[in-house]
């Protein structure tokens, strides 16, 4: 696993409980990752182009991080509802 993939409460739009870990990905270097700044300094486009491999690590290390994500996923899937509130 590259360094790509982080874990961290130390966010910057955590305001209702500032302990809460996530995931951090850092796309501005990957090859998956497409933006565009204009010439103000300010992103216009962001585009994330996932390989299969690329979201398969990222899957794992959830999996990883919080093993219940693999059944909440598997569920969302089988059922193919992603917008039920117990999958946010």
């Amino acid at each position: 696993m590259t360094q790509e993939f982080i874990f961290t409460k130390h966010v910057d739009s955590h305001h209702t409980n500032p302990d809460y870990r996530c995931l951090l990905v850092n796309l501005l270097p990957l090859p998956e990752f497409h933006y565009r700044i204009n010439g103000k300094g300010v992103l216009v486009k962001a585009d994330l182009m996932p390989t299969y491999e690329w979201m398969m690590r990222l899957v794992q290390k959830m999996v990883d991080w919080k093993p219940e994500y693999k059944a909440m996923l598997n569920s969302a899937v089988v059922m193919g509802d992603f917008e039920r509130g117990e999958y946010r």
